[in-house]
């Protein structure tokens, strides 16, 4: 059984620095992050973690294509609520369960939409329904929805990138070996979470 994990732990690291010179990799992080705040509930943090491992020196650089990719798909997701909500976007939250973080986030943009936007990143609501929301018969003004993601993005991914700026040396040697068991655990997890959530809506 040792021998086991200690093989999958091996090639967790040689899959780790082929998915990190993997000159697509880069952007599908961008992709990842876009899509995550526009169109479907994927975590960016997965492939931001393996990249930040993998090249601990490149971490500023990956930490910033993902803020990127994040605030540009949540121009997308504003826009996409804005335009297409009654055609499909009712139809997306639906089939997600999302629809009643929908109605109830656009009671809360009325309250504070800045402390909404900035705080996304750290509650159980998919980022995409707080853009669509917002877009939605422009629930929130175009510049200070976007001076609020900027901030909130930031936030988010910049805390991943500080840590492993000021801890990577200490951990990405063990995250490295066994970046294939947190990567399921992580993604388990977020399922787990947003079937918990749906169900309780």
């Amino acid at each position: 059984m040792k021998a086991r994990i200690a093989a999958l732990a091996s090639r967790s690291e040689l899959w780790l620095e082929s998915f990190a010179v993997n000159p697509s990799a880069v952007p599908l992080l961008f992709a990842v992050a876009f899509i995550e705040a526009s169109l479907l509930p994927v975590p960016p943090d997965i492939p931001l973690i393996a990249l930040a491992t993998a090249r601990l020196e490149s971490t500023i650089r990956y930490t910033l294509v993902c803020i990127a990719g994040s605030c540009v798909g949540a121009v997308a997701g504003y826009l996409l609520g804005s335009w297409l909500y009654d055609s499909i976007g009712v139809g997306i939250l639906q089939s997600f369960g999302f629809q009643g973080h929908f109605e109830a986030l656009l009671l809360t943009y009325h309250e504070n939409a800045v402390a909404a936007l900035v705080g996304a990143g750290f509650t159980n609501i998919p980022f995409l329904v707080f853009t669509w929301a917002a877009g939605f018969r422009h629930t929130v003004d175009p510049v200070l929805f976007f001076v609020a993601v900027l901030a909130g993005r930031t936030l988010r991914f910049g805390l991943i990138g500080a840590l492993f700026f000021f801890f990577g040396p200490s951990v990405v040697p063990l995250i490295k070996r066994y970046i294939l068991f947190i990567s399921f655990a992580f993604l388990i997890l977020f399922i787990l979470v947003w079937i918990f959530f749906r169900g309780s809506i």
